[in-house]
């Protein structure tokens, strides 16, 4: 009888100590040591004044969202994973980590045209740019930093854009 008890005990142990274990990973957030950066041509924007000038390239696509790869925060993205595609239903990347000049595209996988809209830490725009229905446009990071944006398709939505 001492044995079962114990054995129990034992399994009860095993079972909470395995269930512990399978949490999600750290709860630690990625240092910012790099300042985000929009992947779409955000050519000219400075940290000291806040501007923005972009020159967007637009090209038509029929690209849907197909495998919407997730990002870590602060995980440097290549020109090609840096793709923003958009629709009133969701938005796939919403955190985008680049280097500086590393281009962003913006996807508009929806029938109507949609805006972009980038922000600084402060809600100061410095940018804002229309994407045609089933157009993609693509701006380059400029400066370092972390950068806010928004799309007219979802407004509750806020992505950011690290660049470093």
């Amino acid at each position: 009888m001492g044995r079962t008890p114990r054995l129990a005990t034992a399994l009860v142990a095993a079972a909470v100590l395995a269930v512990a274990g399978c949490g999600g990973g750290s709860s630690a957030a990625a240092p910012a040591t790099a300042a985000p950066t929009t992947s779409h041509e955000m050519a000219g924007m400075t940290t000291g004044d806040h501007s923005m000038d972009m020159a967007p390239t637009k090209a038509a696509t029929n690209a849907g969202f197909g495998d919407c790869a997730q990002h870590m925060p602060g995980e440097l993205l290549t020109p090609e994973e840096a793709v923003v595609r958009f629709d009133t239903q969701m938005v796939c990347l919403g955190y985008v980590t680049v280097t500086t000049g590393t281009p962003i595209a913006w996807t508009n996988n929806d029938t109507a045209e949609q805006t972009v809209t980038i922000l600084d830490d402060e809600d100061r725009e410095l940018n804002e740019f229309t994407v045609d229905a089933g157009e993609t446009i693509t701006t380059p990071a400029a400066s370092t930093g972390v950068y806010r944006f928004h799309i007219t398709a979802i407004d509750s939505f806020t992505g950011t854009i690290e660049v470093q």
